[in-house]
């Protein structure tokens, strides 16, 4: 399943700034800490979805819930990095502008939608 968009002007998101815009806009989402990565101008943050009904975002038993959200350089960037999420047939991707996100399958529809909505938003 997959979700792609473009825009949000010419600087492009960092991790906090994504994730506050879009939880504005209905996403639920949870930024996690920094995630270790060697790949040049890209920066990965561990991500959760709220639960539909407000509790804490589930996380698995090795404390990695939801997915990750990869900042990069440009737009460009983010399409290779959603390009290669979409190409695992195993994860759930979006895009926005130069934000990348791979979510795990076991999602809540209900948080996905919300997730979607949000992004569609961004882009209005």
């Amino acid at each position: 399943m997959t979700f792609a968009s473009s825009g949000c002007g010419d600087e492009g998101f960092d991790a906090t700034g994504f994730v506050a815009a879009a939880n504005e806009r209905g996403a639920g989402l949870e930024l996690g800490p920094e995630l270790m990565t060697t790949e040049e101008g890209k920066r990965v943050h561990e991500l959760s979805l709220e639960e539909p009904a407000g509790e804490a975002p589930a996380t698995d038993p090795d404390g990695h819930g939801g997915g990750s959200l990869i900042v990069t350089e440009s737009d460009d960037a983010a399409l290779a990095e959603y390009e290669r999420c979409e190409q695992t047939g195993l994860l759930i991707c979006f895009r926005v502008a130069n934000i990348a996100i791979a979510l795990e399958p076991d999602a809540e529809p209900e948080q996905l939608a919300r997730l979607r909505r949000a992004i569609a938003a961004l882009e209005g």
